[in-house]
């Protein structure tokens, strides 16, 4: 029997496209029984993979070796967990991004003298926060300190003593973080 084009779909989409074999994605794919049919094979996804058209050609109807075919369904099955996770990874990613676009809008509008008149910020004022935010700091950690800057009265410099604020955020964070590993090496 066939590989029907819904199941031929879904081992492409599940293996990303790839060759199982070469990792190639640049040569024409192929669907590959691991376990050949005149060797007893059959058309369940476990026994299938994307298999470039060389590879292919290259095992024709040999009986790949035992470990192989016992790998094959589990290498399936983590390849699409981590496919999942990437996925998920690059949404979180997306949403991270609009949230970062928010995030300096709101931002920028705060740094406003009383008198509604914009603080001059540095040419490099948005890759100063990215780095806050990559470091860990939360967004609220950063509004948080454009606040204190701006309520600070005498302060000439207000992004460079917002960044002195936050820095100190992320410092007591790290410390934080530092004594939950002690505490939990000390608990192995």
């Amino acid at each position: 029997m066939a590989v029907t084009k819904r199941t031929r779909f879904e081992v492409l989409k599940r293996d990303n496209h790839t060759c199982r074999y070469c990792r190639s994605t640049d040569n024409p794919l192929t669907i590959d029984h691991v376990l050949p049919v005149a060797l007893g094979g059959n058309d369940d996804p476990s026994n299938l993979v994307a298999c470039c058209r060389d590879c292919n050609a290259g095992k024709s109807s040999s009986a790949p070796d035992a470990a192989l075919i016992e790998d094959v369904s589990e290498d399936a099955i983590r390849w699409a967990r981590a496919m999942q996770k990437a996925q998920e990874f690059a949404a979180f990613r997306r949403q991270e991004e609009a949230d970062r676009a928010r995030l300096f809008t709101e931002l920028w509008n705060s740094f406003r003298y009383n008198d509604g008149a914009r603080v001059a910020l540095p040419i490099d004022a948005s890759a100063s926060v990215l780095s806050m935010l990559d470091a860990g700091l939360t967004f609220i950690d950063i509004k948080e300190a454009v606040a204190l800057a701006m309520s600070k009265r005498g302060c000439e410099d207000r992004f460079r003593y917002f960044c002195g604020v936050a820095w100190n955020k992320l410092r007591e964070l790290q410390t934080s973080a530092k004594a939950f590993m002690d505490a939990e090496e000390a608990h192995e």
